[in-house]
């Protein structure tokens, strides 16, 4: 006779077999990219292994299987896209930038950008959050200080911070109390993404960044290398002045990394 407890331990597995299978049933339809080259980009993007005539296939926004066609089965549900002469690789992270229209998230997915963190301001305008289709967004918004771009402006308590809404040059420089409540009505309002200014003195830094990893916030950091005192009033004015600068990235404990490094000529 069997023991109870094998008996138990079947009807278990039973369930869990049924339940599998009942996921696969309500699983949505896979798409399969048949015969573009598959971009190798291990090894930083150094590897030169690329596949001709692969197959990838995707099911519910992930990776479900990918190699050569010879290699990689194709669900029968699957909905066959012909990718002949097209090159199939990760989407590309734009880790600094804005979008601002419909057409300029269609313009990122249309370059391969699947992921941006983007922010508000004169040389971006303002984020369209509600595009579709669009990057995945992380929002990022400036900490310790604000001004008419940031995100709370739609909150009348912040928004009457500033003398003149209306006026995008004024910045208020916030105390700590200031910046702890900016934080939670930034995190309130899902921005995942805080940019420390280069005007920050060292323990206001430290404060801010211990704060963000308290919330779960990535941090960027910015700081730029100048060629004279007069720097800021003649550049972009003068040519042959040259702005590098460098964001680097604090990470969550749970967040994405990414690097950003690049320079900005006048």
């Amino acid at each position: 006779m069997m023991k109870p407890s094998i008996i138990a331990a079947l009807i278990i597995l039973s369930l869990a077999v049924s339940t599998v299978y009942a996921q696969r049933d309500n699983a949505p339809p896979a798409i399969a990219l048949i015969g573009g080259t598959l971009i190798d980009v291990s090894n930083s993007g150094h590897s030169a292994h690329d596949i001709p005539n692969a197959v990838v296939v995707i099911r519910a926004g992930k990776i479900e299987a990918s190699g050569p066609a010879a290699l990689v089965k194709i669900p029968k549900d699957a909905k066959v896209v012909n990718s002949k002469g097209t090159f199939i690789l990760p989407g590309l992270i734009d880790g600094f930038t804005g979008v601002n229209s419909q057409a300029q998230a269609n313009a990122w997915l249309y370059m391969g950008v699947t992921m941006i963190v983007g922010m508000q301001g004169p040389c971006r305008g303002f984020l369209k959050r509600d595009a579709h289709p669009s990057p995945h967004i992380y929002p990022l918004d400036v900490v310790g200080s604000m001004d008419a771009y940031s995100f709370l402006m739609s909150v009348s308590r912040w928004r009457s911070k500033l003398k003149n809404p209306d006026d995008f040059d004024e910045s208020v420089e916030l105390d700590e109390d200031e910046t702890q409540a900016q934080f939670e009505d930034l995190v309130r309002l899902e921005t995942q993404v805080v940019l420390l200014g280069h005007e920050l003195t060292a323990e206001r830094t430290k404060f801010i960044i211990s704060q963000s990893h308290r919330l779960g916030l990535i941090t960027y950091g910015d700081f730029r290398a100048v060629t004279s005192p007069a720097f800021d009033q003649q550049w972009p004015a003068n040519p042959r002045r040259h702005k590098s600068w460098a964001r680097v990235l604090s990470p969550s404990a749970t967040g994405p990394r990414f690097v950003a490094v690049g320079s900005a000529p006048s």
